[in-house]
């Protein structure tokens, strides 16, 4: 039997449950767990919260070693990418574009203060882009903008894998959007 993964709020852990999921904004399934679709299901899993958008660090470190398979892990990432927050259509513009991407991405940001967590904003035209998108707010996420210059995020893309099972031109554009945020970081600093 196989699975697809769906991103909602939340997650399948305790033993002998069955039921009928009719709001797919209500549930969220993942791991072992039913993954996916609206419907009957049976799971040997219990409910469990999960944090609200982006996931964290540690539930994309889990969900990627519950799904073994690349494919699985590129539709999540597409599913991630659904749930990217809506871009402001006045934001997209020439100057928030970012140079070195095959797709068109918008990246913005805000800062009250050096000292408050950055406020990042993005989109893209690609599906899959706007997952990487919601991948590296996974990892900037509630960093001020001084941690952000800081910050080293090779490692954590190696341990989900990105760094081997992108194409050279995701790769390239992956690495164009950490540029980006990162000088527009700095000049928050």
């Amino acid at each position: 039997m196989s699975f697809r993964w769906s991103i909602l709020k939340v997650r399948l852990v305790a033993p002998d449950f069955r039921g009928f999921i009719d709001h797919v904004d209500d549930v969220a399934f993942a791991g072992q767990a039913l993954v996916g679709t609206i419907g009957l299901f049976e799971s040997q899993s219990n409910l469990e919260i999960m944090s609200d958008f982006p996931p964290t660090i540690d539930e994309l470190f889990e969900t990627f070693e519950d799904l073994q398979e690349w494919d699985e892990r590129y539709d999540f990432i597409i599913d991630l990418g659904r749930e990217l927050p809506d871009f402001p259509t006045e934001l997209q513009t020439a100057e928030n574009i970012v140079d070195g991407c095959m797709s068109t991405v918008w990246l913005a940001t805000t800062s009250p203060a050096p000292d408050v967590p950055l406020q990042i904003q993005a989109d893209s035209d690609s599906i899959i882009v706007k997952g990487l998108i919601a991948v590296l707010l996974s990892f900037y996420n509630k960093m001020t903008p001084t941690q952000i210059v800081e910050s080293d995020v090779s490692d954590y893309l190696t341990k989900l894998g990105l760094n081997q099972h992108l194409s050279p031109q995701r790769r390239n554009g992956l690495f164009s959007m950490i540029k980006r945020l990162k000088a527009l970081a700095a000049k928050a600093c």
